[in-house]
């Protein structure tokens, strides 16, 4: 796992694994004071790491300013952070980037 800071906000990139195929996950906010883990569904998709319908639920997320938006928490089974074998992990999976917005002059 590397760690750096940027701009003063501590940024980490490490290998994600989960069933059998890994992404090198970059430029990802270290968030020590959030009460969960959120990952892209776009990013996470790319190693069958997809929304549970089932055995999920809905949630809103809020960041800094108060906004919520929507995500869905579930628990994933034999995922790994780098090094770190998590049997069981409870994380969110949500659209995490800023849309793009174009302007018309």
């Amino acid at each position: 796992m590397e760690l750096k800071l940027v701009n003063g906000l501590p940024i980490i990139s490490f290998p994600l694994i989960y069933q059998k195929q890994t992404i090198k996950m970059e430029n990802v906010l270290f968030d020590t004071g959030c009460a969960s883990t959120i990952f892209d569904t776009d990013l996470v998709a790319n190693i069958g790491l997809d929304l549970d319908m089932i055995n999920g639920t809905a949630k809103r997320m809020y960041g800094v300013g108060g906004a919520s938006e929507l995500c869905y928490e579930q628990v994933v089974e034999d995922m790994q952070i780098g090094s770190i074998v998590l049997p069981s992990f409870k994380l969110q999976l949500g659209m995490t980037k800023i849309p793009m917005v174009l302007m018309a002059y």
